[in-house]
């Protein structure tokens, strides 16, 4: 079994530290030193856990989980490289961040997971298959720093398959992440609105109680929000 780490710089620059000296590939192609940098990737661990005392560092653990697999590196690669390109059916070309935990748990429909605004399932069976045969387990961290495990039953697989996503999975997906979403805007925007919060999740819960409120007022529209 083939334990890798999928770690995406862009969430917290500090988990690079975790590729030193290990085999590791972008899922992005093309790309210049400081892109290749900032690209999520993945990254061979050991069988024997002892590298495994860097996930004790000091990072934003939603920027790595840890997946087992059967297949061998180059395939793992080939696969998820073909994940971050489905097809779009609303005809969007964009990339997908599978890996966000926030993401991930709402697309397979995580129930042990109750750290997010959305607890449902986005894909269909077909999808999760798709999505998850070629691996025996998925880990991530929640919101609270919780090890969550994603549990499959490890299955062939064609690794060039595309997903595809519909219109409504993408409004899903959007759902699941506005909170996050309004999040990021308040940061940049207003952060002296988040100043009187302890903590990263009160502020969550406040701005998840925040959404319940104004879905109940009829209110939609974000720029409202």
């Amino acid at each position: 079994v083939l334990v890798i780490a999928l770690i995406d710089p862009g969430i917290d620059q500090k988990v690079n530290k975790l590729t030193c000296k290990k085999k590791e590939v972008s899922l992005f192609e093309n790309l210049d030193d400081k892109e290749y940098e900032l690209s999520p990737k993945i990254v061979q661990l050991s069988h024997d856990y002892s590298d495994w005392d860097i996930f004790n560092n000091d990072f934003d653990k939603a920027a790595v989980s840890i997946i087992l697999t059967h297949l061998n590196l180059k395939e793992v690669s080939i696969f998820l490289k073909n994940l971050t390109m489905p097809i779009f059916e609303s005809g969007i070309d964009s990339f997908f961040a599978f890996w966000d935990p926030v993401v991930l748990s709402a697309l397979v429909g995580n129930e042990y997971d109750r750290t997010n605004y959305y607890h449902g399932c986005i894909f269909n069976d077909e999808q999760k298959n798709l999505f998850l045969n070629p691996f025996v387990t998925w880990c991530y961290w929640d919101r609270i720093n919780q090890l969550q495990f994603i549990l499959e039953e490890s299955k062939s697989v064609d690794i060039t398959e595309k997903l595809i996503i519909s219109e409504k999975q993408e409004e899903l997906i959007l759902l699941a992440t506005l909170p996050d979403t309004i999040i990021y805007y308040l940061n940049l925007n207003n952060k002296f609105l988040l100043e009187s919060f302890e903590s990263k999740i009160e502020i969550y819960d406040f701005v998840c109680e925040c959404i319940l409120l104004f879905e109940k007022l009829m209110i939609d529209n974000l720029r409202d929000k």
